[in-house]
């Protein structure tokens, strides 16, 4: 599973600019099918941007990485600009902030598959079916703040649950 972390003020200044998008929905991000580009170096880290779903939204994440963590800058929907108005470039795709305007199809094709730019992150990555099942499904009846608490702390909040109730039996 990857690993993410952020800047709190970040987080919430992402969620302003990009209607809503936090950075807590990244864990829901399929790197299996990302594409990944390199943006260049940003003070002391190099920047990079991925393209990939979240559901089946497209978003875009810009991002660094530390060890075994992807640290996040930005992350929103997809926009693309429907006309090549914007002359061939190399410079960055995103600003000092890791924000990224509209893509054109040049900037697309900088572009590479995630499994070939960055097979550590595919590998770290393992959603999907389980292949031996390890959760059993069940129904529990839980206080509405409960679940507000929980589901206001964004997509994954079921796993959150069995996490923190994971936590209470090894008290």
């Amino acid at each position: 599973m990857v690993n993410y972390e952020w800047d709190e003020p970040k987080r919430i200044s992402n969620i302003k600019k990009h209607h809503g998008v936090d950075f807590a929905d990244a864990e829901g991000f399929d790197w299996e099918t990302a594409l990944v580009a390199y943006d260049g170096w940003l003070g002391d880290e190099d920047r990079w941007i991925a393209i990939g779903f979240i559901g089946i939204t497209v978003y875009l994440m810009v991002y660094t990485e530390r060890a075994t963590t992807s640290v996040l800058s930005a992350c929103g929907k997809l926009r693309l600009l429907r006309n090549n108005i914007m002359p061939k470039t190399a410079k960055p795709l995103s600003d000092k902030d890791g924000n990224v305007p509209e893509l054109t199809a040049t900037d697309l094709k900088r572009f590479k598959s995630a499994v070939e730019v960055a097979p550590h992150i595919v590998e770290r990555h393992t959603r999907g079916r389980q292949k031996a099942p390890t959760k059993v499904q069940t129904t529990i009846r839980l206080d509405a703040d409960v679940v507000a608490y929980f589901k206001g702390l964004g997509r994954g909040w079921q796993t959150r649950i069995n996490d923190e109730l994971r936590r209470l039996i090894k008290a």
